[in-house]
């Protein structure tokens, strides 16, 4: 399990928003995500495809779908296929006097 946080001088909303406009994340990780595209789409969840980049050592690209579901101030994420399978990533935003605080709790699951 992963647990942290951090305060960010941000609307809550601006940063949800931010955060499910999946194909341009992206953007904001370009050394670690090569693409995101979705697969499929309803009112209450979404799937996407995501090309991950590792470029430590050892330079691997790997392919994993996920699901994401909103509710209310909270982001589901869970990765059905790749090599973190069965993680779920719990992100949470919450109102504070300087914008939002935004916290992660990860169960990580990895096969190697």
């Amino acid at each position: 399990m992963l647990d942290f946080s951090i305060n960010l001088p941000a609307s809550m909303e601006k940063l949800m928003q931010l955060s499910e406009d999946y194909e341009n994340l992206s953007r904001y990780l370009p050394d670690q995500l090569k693409s995101v595209k979705i697969l499929e789409q309803s009112n209450n969840q979404t799937i996407t495809e995501e090309k991950i980049i590792f470029s430590t050592i050892i330079k691997k690209e790997i392919v994993q779908q996920a699901i994401h579901r909103k509710n209310d101030n909270e982001l589901i994420t869970e990765i059905i296929l790749g090599p973190a399978k069965g993680t779920i990533i719990n992100t949470i935003f919450s109102k504070t006097n300087d914008g939002t605080n935004v916290s992660f709790k990860i169960d990580l699951k990895l096969e190697l």
